[in-house]
């Protein structure tokens, strides 16, 4: 797999040498260069740092900022220039500049988050249920510690988690927030939610939601003991980011159920598709790997039904590549007419049997690359024969898969490949011969192209229980 070219700006900074640290260990990734708002001269692990322009973010594939408000917007309308994808963990922002960075969202790919913490994107989920279920009985605060070195209060994750009470309450939040207090050794309830910032020694993060009736207080809380995880969560948002190309989303949770969402929403497909279809049947009848490859072929534009009605009357008596060399193109079309773009088809089974008895001695090729070269056989092709006639892990993928796996939230792939990859990357390997195959059998039976709509079967309602549109997959 190709590695993802990463910049990291603010890189003398502690979440750019942390970050920097990570990186390096990751092999998904390429640390390319490294930025900061002054000139630095010492290299750091062979990388010379450069100031925020063109040349810097050129060549790179996706920018990691995690700087200061101002830095973060000089960063922005470089790369906006450039399109290039950017994922931002920068706080303290005004709502102007949060306004500033939702139009260049409008633009290029932007995952921005007031933390990139699983555990604290769960505690905003929580937060968000707790605000909604309490009601208006009940005043809440946001109180959090930070390192006596970081400036601004509240931090980006203490209003991140203000929206999330303000989302459960079905308001604005700008509306809501009330005083801020620094280092202050208590602070009230109110109407509107107040924050209190402590600042100390060299805490990481400790934040606390709490809910009051005055007659009881609800408590929940987060804190952290390692700066790793808030990288480990900016790596992984910026392997997610690639695969995106319209901007993703702005100062929301995004870990659990976002990014992590694409790994549980696979697990519960797999957990279903196991439990329909516990054994399945290869639709495509054949009696050996040529006639697999012959069959599959024939599927293109054509049920698979109306391919096994007409090979039925055809393998009993053709079945290896001599015996469709000595027929001809002609007798071939006559076998097999009632089946769409016969005549194309018939050259193209032609002349790859005349192929495989020049130069294979009547055998079917084992790699992809001998079968691709092959009249007629494309990659999906090719992947169905590596898969279900030789039994090599393989995840053939056609336009029915594609839009299943949109549908799903497995992929926002543009293509069949880019698809096939997202689906290699989420299921183990075991699984992909037979999971192409009940994926199929289960978008024929359950989730059809004119029918669910990604609102009825089982898998899109256990996927997307809150959707209420139909989805539309993207053509490849």
């Amino acid at each position: 797999m190709k590695k993802i070219n990463l910049t990291i700006t603010g890189c003398i900074g502690r979440m750019g040498q942390q970050l920097i640290k990570n990186s390096k260990k990751d092999k998904r990734f390429k640390l390319h260069s490294l930025t900061e708002r002054e000139i630095i001269s010492k290299k750091i692990h062979n990388i010379k740092p450069q100031l925020n322009t063109e040349d810097a973010f050129k060549n790179t594939d996706v920018i990691i900022d995690f700087t200061m408000p101002k830095s973060t917007l000089e960063v922005l309308k470089i790369a906006s220039k450039l399109k290039k994808r950017v994922v931002i963990g920068t706080t303290g922002f005004t709502k102007k500049e949060d306004e500033l960075i939702k139009k260049y969202s409008k633009k290029i790919p932007i995952l921005k988050a007031g933390n990139m913490s699983l555990g604290i994107n769960l505690l905003m989920y929580l937060t968000e249920i707790a605000s909604k279920s309490l009601g208006k009985k009940y005043l809440s605060k946001i109180y959090e510690v930070h390192h006596k070195h970081k400036k601004d209060y509240p931090s980006g994750t203490a209003l991140m988690l203000g929206n999330g009470i303000a989302f459960g309450k079905n308001k604005s939040f700008y509306k809501l927030i009330g005083k801020k207090y620094l280092n202050k050794k208590t602070f009230p309830y109110g109407k509107k939610i107040n924050f209190n910032s402590i600042r100390k020694k060299e805490i990481i993060g400790e934040h606390e939601v709490l809910f009051s009736s005055g007659k009881e207080k609800i408590k929940l809380n987060h804190e952290a003991f390692d700066r790793a995880l808030y990288s480990e969560g900016a790596l992984t948002a910026s392997e997610w980011i690639m695969r995106k190309k319209k901007r993703i989303l702005f100062n929301e949770r995004f870990d659990e159920f976002q990014i992590m969402n694409e790994i549980q929403r696979a697990k519960k497909v797999l957990k279903i598709l196991n439990r329909t279809y516990p054994k399945i049947d290869v639709p495509l009848k054949s009696r050996n790997v040529f006639t697999l490859l012959i069959s599959v072929l024939l599927s293109a534009q054509c049920t698979d039904v109306n391919v096994n009605n007409v090979t039925k009357n055809i393998y009993p008596k053709y079945y290896k590549p001599e015996h469709f060399v000595k027929l001809g193109q002609k007798k071939i079309e006559k076998l097999i007419k009632k089946i769409g773009i016969f005549r194309i088809k018939s050259k193209s089974i032609y002349n790859l049997s005349k192929i495989l008895v020049e130069k294979y001695q009547g055998k079917i090729p084992k790699t992809y690359e001998e079968l691709e070269n092959l009249p007629g056989v494309g990659h999906k092709t090719a992947s169905v024969v590596m898969s279900q006639g030789f039994g090599n892990p393989a995840f053939p993928v056609d336009t029915h898969i594609h839009r299943l796996a949109q549908r799903w939230g497995l992929t926002n792939g543009k293509n069949v490949v880019q698809t096939e990859n997202d689906l290699k990357r989420l299921f183990p390997k075991k699984n992909w011969n037979k999971l192409h195959l009940q994926i199929i059998y289960f978008g024929r039976e359950y989730c059809k192209a004119r029918d669910c709509y990604g609102l009825t079967c089982k898998i899109c309602t256990a996927c997307y229980p809150k959707r209420k549109k139909p989805f539309i997959a993207k053509k490849p």
